[in-house]
Order: C-alpha cells, then structure tokens, then sequence
C-alpha cells in the first residue's frame, strides 16, 4: 500500500515541483531590512532613483539615503516643528515637500537643500494635507480633506513654492475624507481615494472630476498605476483596472488590511500592517500573489514605493525599519526550459516611446549585468545585476526621463558580452 501511495502522488508532486520552479523563479527578489538609527514611526516614503530615499514619520522625523540606504542622515529641522508627517514626496535628493498638521492647520513645508533649510509654503486653517505628488520639477498637484464642503485641491508651477486651488472646484459627498499617501499622479490623469467606496478620477489635470467606485477603501485606501489604463486600488480589498478606472474588478486579495500599493510595469506590490505583515506581488494583474518578505518581528508595513527613474522597491514600518527590494522590478521570467546557448535580442519595439522590452536567454546559472549607455558609452542605468537561473528572461526600460536618441544596452554573462543599439523617438 506504501508504494502504492508513492506511486499515486509521484506525478501530483513532480507538477508541484515544476509549478513551485516557477513561482521561484518569478519571486527570487530579496528583501533586506535597513537599519536607520531611529526607532521612529515612519507614515510615508518617497524615492526619485535607486540611490535616493526620503522617509517621514512621528516628531517630524524626516531621513534621506543617497547611497542606497546604507547611510541614512537625519534631515527633519527644528524649523518644521515636532508633529507627525503624513506624505512626503521627493523631487531628487536635495528637494523635497512635507506635509503635517498642527494648530488645527494643514502646513507645507518644502526644501531644496537637503534638509539642511525647511520653508514653510502652505497653510489651511483646519485642513489636513493627505498627498502632494510632482510630476515634475516646477508642476505638482496637492489633495487634501474637504474644508468648508469643497475637497482641498491645490497645484503648483514653480516647483512647490506656492501653490493655487483657481478651477480645482471638487464639492464633498456626505462625510467623505481621504487618506493620507492615497493620491496617484500620471501626466494630466489624477485619482485618489476616499474613506467610503468612492474614488476620484480626473483625465484633465483636475479642471473636471468623476466618480469611480469599487475602491472599498474603509480602514485605508491606497491607488497606483503602472500605465495610463493599468492601475489598481487597495483597501479592505484589492482590485484592478485596465480603463483607467472605468471599471474595476477584485484582484483577488480579500481581508488584507493594505497600508501600501505599488508597482511598475507587469508587477503590483502590497504591504499590510495586520498579521501576519508581509510584502506580497502579482505579476498577472492581481490573479495570483506571492508572499516575497514577511516582518521577523511585530513591525507594521506602513507605505511603500518604487524609485520612480528606477526599479528598485522600498517600504517603512512603524519601528524606524526601512525594507528594499534589492532585486531589480523590471524581469520577467518568460520560460523555466534551459536555452541551448546565450542571446541577447534586439528590443522591441525599436524605435520606442518611452517604453521597451529587452529578452535575454540564460544556457545556463550565473551572475547576469544588463546595463543601458548612452552614446558616449556611460552607464545610465541598470536594469540587472543579480545571479539568475538558466532561462528566458525579459526585462523592461521606461525612456521615460531621457532626451530622444540612440542608446546601447549590453549583456555581461560570465564570458558572454553583447551590445545592441535601440533608438528612443518622442
């Protein structure tokens, strides 16, 4: 009967391996836990580019990494008081802008230093910032809760040094307010969230507003794009659109109690603060998720984002810890079958704007570099740089941040070193 049982389950368990190679290969990112020097807790984080961090939280604690959180540098000011920061949204590493309230009051406050210097630039007698969002250095759009029956809603042109709310009329519904970090911005589309089922959408800047429901955002409601169609909301459920947010349909993760949502190009990343807390990712749209981190301890997850002009992954607890996905948001894994031999294709499309994907086949393991250059041979950004099975793989490069032109992008595997030419066009 034992081998009879043996027998019976050999093929049940030989599908399990080849399915759990797969999710292996998909989810091998590796998330490692930074210790900042403070035991603060931290409410928002922001990050332009893979080396650069802003983190905020409680007693107006605000840090920043420019070297990829191995050093973390205090730059919060007396100047911004002692109050907690709810959003902080980073241009670069020496700009950034900060919200809090205090003295019943909504208050901005910006530098340009570093954090060496804060000014205040915004104030609201009993307002309450939830999200400021730049989609530039000078343009930014700013959403907070509704003051007097009108939803708080501001945009700036001079890079956050003043700020404007002419034809940004948006009236409130019954008792509606926000959520703090619960605004996405994406050139002139704009939605954020609502602590009932609404969620606002504007495809003009803000000048008109619709409704959306299916957000479900009661205890806390998060909204990310990945493309102007692509996106998801969170909340007590998640789901995902690929209209815009003209409907939406459930992702599938239901009693999450979801503090971050994220993504870039096929992979939507969530993080909890109810047990067990953990980082779970979808590369299908929300159809299946994989547990990649989950806390050692009783930290709460309680924002997260990924390098806008990169591709790593960050998140902050409730404890002074910051989480970084050290693995590249930019692979996907298109096939577990051992090539016969190295190749590099060409990208496609080519030319592109501003989006390209390039796929690469692996004969066998080993540490794998895939960089982008410029014409003048210097590396602008890297897309690979991790040890990675034998396969097929393809990797994504948002142009978004470059001028047109000509670029090269190079495969180092072991001996095997290939370069190929692409052409972005905008």
């Amino acid at each position: 009967m034992k081998i009879i049982i043996i027998k019976f389950f050999f093929i049940i368990t030989t599908v399990l391996i080849f399915i759990s190679s797969i999710l292996i290969r998909t989810s091998n990112a590796q998330w490692v836990e930074l210790s900042t020097g403070t035991t603060a807790w931290f409410w928002t984080i922001s990050s332009p580019d893979n080396n650069t961090c802003w983190v905020s939280g409680n007693s107006a604690t605000v840090l920043r990494t420019t070297n990829g959180g191995i050093n973390w540098q205090s730059v919060g000011g007396t100047s911004i008081g002692t109050t907690t920061l709810y959003n902080i949204f980073a241009v670069d590493a020496n700009t950034a802008i900060t919200s809090l309230r205090a003295d019943s009051s909504a208050k901005v406050f910006r530098t340009s230093n570093g954090g060496t210097n804060w000014s205040q630039v915004f104030t609201q007698r009993y307002g309450f910032i939830n999200s400021i969002w730049m989609t530039s250095s000078v343009n930014g759009f700013m959403m907070g809760d509704p003051v007097g029956g009108r939803w708080s809603l501001w945009k700036t042109t001079n890079g956050g040094i003043s700020w404007d709310s002419a034809g940004l009329r948006l009236n409130q519904i019954d008792t509606d307010i926000g959520w703090n970090n619960g605004m996405y911005v994406l050139g002139n589309q704009i939605w954020f969230v609502t602590d009932t089922t609404r969620l606002y959408y504007s495809s003009n800047n803000g000048s008109n507003w619709s409704i959306q429901s299916k957000c479900d955002a009661h205890s806390s409601g998060k909204v990310w794009f990945n493309s102007p169609t692509n996106g998801m909301s969170s909340g007590d459920t998640v789901n995902y659109t690929s209209n815009s947010g003209t409907t939406w349909v459930s992702a599938y993760l239901q009693n999450f109690l979801i503090t971050g949502l994220t993504g870039k190009g096929n992979y939507y990343f969530v993080c909890n603060s109810n047990s067990p807390k953990k980082i779970q990712m979808t590369s299908n749209s929300g159809l299946n998720w994989i547990v990649e981190y989950q806390t050692t301890g009783g930290n709460n997850l309680m924002h997260m984002t990924v390098s806008r002009n990169g591709n790593i992954g960050w998140a902050c607890t409730d404890y002074g810890l910051i989480i970084k996905r050290t693995t590249p948001i930019s692979i996907t894994t298109q096939s577990i079958e051992n090539p016969e031999k190295y190749i590099l294709l060409q990208n496609y499309p080519n030319p592109f704007n501003p989006v390209t994907r390039i796929r690469y086949e692996l004969p066998r393991a080993g540490v794998m570099r895939l960089a982008v250059y410029d014409v003048m041979g210097r590396e602008i950004e890297m897309l690979v740089n991790e040890r990675q099975a034998a396969g097929s793989y393809e990797a994504v490069w948002d142009g978004t941040r470059f001028a047109s032109g000509v670029y090269f992008y190079r495969l180092n595997a072991g001996d095997f070193i290939k370069t190929l030419r692409m052409i972005l066009i905008k």
